[in-house]
């Protein structure tokens, strides 16, 4: 990559850190997005080095996907309806999203 890196938004609602399931997939995202040079924000009080933590909440995703170049929404049996809703709000133009 040249210039700035990418900012990504990892949406999610797992918490930290990932014992099974979905948060160890989620966790595997973000540090494989980090070791190759992403910038990554995700949610939760406690995450992977390198990584921007946000809380969850409507206010503070809103925020975390206006500062993304591209949202990673991690589509499961939650949705994450919250990231979504956010990301329907948003006006144009809109970060990339990879559901």
């Amino acid at each position: 990559m040249s210039g700035r890196p990418l900012r990504v938004f990892v949406a999610h609602h797992q918490a930290w850190p990932g014992a099974s399931g979905d948060a160890v997939h989620v966790w595997a995202v973000v540090t494989g997005l980090v070791k190759r040079g992403f910038r990554v924000i995700t949610q939760g009080d406690a995450g992977p080095p390198g990584v921007a933590m946000i809380p969850f909440g409507r206010s503070s995703t809103m925020k975390a996907v206006r500062r993304a170049d591209v949202v990673y929404v991690r589509v499961d049996g939650g949705l994450n309806r919250e990231s979504t809703t956010a990301l329907s709000w948003l006006a144009r133009p809109r970060p990339a999203v990879v559901w």
